[in-house]
């Protein structure tokens, strides 16, 4: 009988180490594969329409050739009541959603924020807001109109005749969704 305890005892040890090792030393394999999208960044301005109504300009709104995201244009105003608009879309050609973090335009001095309005907005007149998204393979229509204010004082009147020599640009950033 002390054989056959001596026995069970040696295989029941043998059998618990084997487990335990079997456990200890188990072997996990994960496989996987992931690849890059070929994805594109072209954000630009496209489709310049200067508003009828608007005054003659010395040099007409025109995107710049060599980036396509900017727009430079020269307009001298008479009278009150005289204004310069135009439509331009910004494109994004591109694979991957933009957000508009920045609109630069030309700024106005003291003087001429008395006398003139310069107003960037999307077409419906909506206010463009830093963080909107230009969806890939889309655009949105933006409106951008400078007048001569008609409700000013004689004092607030130029008193020189300088020209407007003005510049539009937007910046666009990646949008990260999660």
């Amino acid at each position: 009988m002390r054989k056959r305890k001596s026995i069970f005892l040696v295989v029941s040890l043998i059998l618990f180490i084997s487990i335990g090792f079997s456990v200890l030393s188990s072997n996990i394999s994960i496989n996987g594969s992931f690849s890059f999208l070929n994805n594109t960044w072209d954000i630009y301005f496209d489709n310049l329409e200067v508003s009828p109504g608007s005054v003659a300009a010395i040099e007409s709104a025109k995107i710049m050739e060599e980036d396509n995201e900017t727009i430079n244009y020269e307009i001298k105003f008479t009278k009150p009541g005289d204004y310069y608009e135009f439509n331009v879309d910004i494109v994004n050609d591109g694979t991957i959603d933009a957000m508009i973090s920045n609109i630069t335009k030309s700024p106005l001095n003291e003087e001429q924020q008395k006398y003139l309005d310069y107003v960037v907005s999307y077409e419906n007149g909506d206010s463009i807001l830093e963080n909107d998204i230009v969806r890939a393979n889309g655009s949105v229509r933006i409106k951008i109109i400078v007048s001569f204010k008609t409700d000013i004082s004689a004092q607030d009147l130029p008193v020189n005749g300088d020209c407007l020599n003005l510049s539009l640009s937007t910046d666009a950033i990646v949008v990260n969704e999660i």
